[in-house]
């Protein structure tokens, strides 16, 4: 009867196929897990290069951009340097002018 005890049984022995079974799953299923564990992260690192890409094309549209801006920048400087030195021309003229009447209505006195 002891011995009887220690077999198992028709039911254990369908247990332990089942229970051999699911771990031959649970080994497929975390080999798997850990294929796309790998292709997670390389799909991250190829993100983080498009996104580097991205910000260097974002980065030399503004440069380009600032070029630009400094050339009008530049150009609007020299327009407004011109400018002033015309403003101190017109008064240097406006001055003569008024000299030029002053002394015109001095003679225009002296002959009446």
């Amino acid at each position: 009867m002891g011995q009887e005890a220690n077999e198992e049984g028709p039911n254990a022995q369908a247990c332990d196929a089942n229970i051999s079974k699911w771990e031959g799953e649970i080994e497929e299923y975390r080999a798997k897990i850990g294929n796309l564990t790998l292709k997670v992260e390389e799909e991250k690192v190829k993100k983080r290069g498009l996104n580097v890409e991205h910000v260097a094309a974002v980065q030399a549209e503004i440069d380009e951009e600032t070029k630009i801006k400094l050339k009008y920048y530049g150009r609007a400087q020299a327009m407004e340097d011109g400018i002033l030195k015309l403003i101190d021309s017109n008064q240097v003229l406006d001055t003569k002018i008024d000299h030029f009447k002053e002394v015109f209505a001095k003679l225009k006195s002296n002959l009446s």
